[in-house]
């Protein structure tokens, strides 16, 4: 799920700044263990992840993020990336949710 201005990701829950590269290379390997699953980055959220991509301008930053057990366990927990623009997030790709 993309989501864009997405407000309720907090500064704590975010992990690693990643390129694009380096996402598709992590989300490509987790596919590989799928069957019958379309073999490109994110597999059927492929136009989800090409849209995220495409908000990006110079100077933007890539992070994963997730939240933390605590929304997880209450049903309320997401992960996937984040574009940051000037340190605010712009959008949300959903990649897990509670």
């Amino acid at each position: 799920m993309l989501f864009i201005h997405q407000d309720d990701i907090q500064p704590e829950f975010l992990h690693l700044r990643l390129s694009v590269d380096e996402i598709e290379s992590l989300e490509l390997a987790g596919l590989a263990k799928a069957n019958a699953v379309p073999a490109v980055p994110f597999g059927y959220m492929n136009a989800e992840w090409l849209e995220f991509q495409a908000l990006a301008q110079d100077g933007d930053e890539f992070w994963s993020y997730g939240s933390p057990q605590k929304q997880w366990s209450a049903c309320r927990g997401s992960a996937g990336y984040v574009l940051l623009r000037e340190g605010r997030v712009v959008a949300t790709l959903i990649t897990a949710l509670s």
